[in-house]
């Protein structure tokens, strides 16, 4: 909502450009009621990145800057290009929305490659694998059967009759 409200007021700075002001305002107007649903505190350097995720962004990030070197093909690169501010020159925006770009996401990774790394959790005990079977053998569902796969771990209940994998 603070990003949405911010962009409001930005497009608004940026040349009042209402109709981007009235689609953030429309998007703001559409999750304000819902905001007591959205409960969960996350920070996004906790978040886990795999490859595949890692290989999504970088084609994205290669895909935008492709797109707008193919746009503006015609126009021969000068550098005073990047000191250019006006109301519609494209070009000097994206390269500096560009370099803005691949910055952010330079520092993000770095932040990712210095941040600790959550332990892994060990695999469970044999004495925990049989009391997990112990309560899926008195279960009727079958999808408790999970737990004995030996690949998580266990949270049990105070008097042992049931358990989190």
């Amino acid at each position: 909502m603070t990003l949405l409200s911010a962009g409001i007021i930005l497009s608004l700075l940026k040349g009042f450009d209402y109709e981007e002001a009235v689609i953030l305002a429309v998007m703001l107007g559409a999750l304000l009621p819902c905001h007591r649903h959205f409960y969960h505190q996350a920070s996004l350097l906790s978040q886990r990145f795999t490859p595949g995720w890692i290989v999504a962004v970088t084609l994205v990030v290669l895909a935008s800057v492709w797109l707008g070197l193919f746009s503006y093909k015609h126009l021969e690169y000068s550098g005073e290009l990047w000191w250019r501010f006006t109301f519609w020159g494209d070009v000097p925006s994206f390269l500096r929305a560009t370099v803005g770009a691949i910055v952010v996401a330079l520092a993000f990774a770095l932040a990712k490659l210095l941040c600790p790394t959550a332990p892994e959790p060990a695999p469970p005990s044999i004495a925990e694998l049989e009391k997990a079977r112990s309560i899926v053998e008195r279960s009727r569902l079958t999808y408790g059967n999970l737990a004995l796969l030996g690949d998580k771990t266990f949270l049990f209940s105070d008097n042992g009759t049931a358990f989190i994998m």
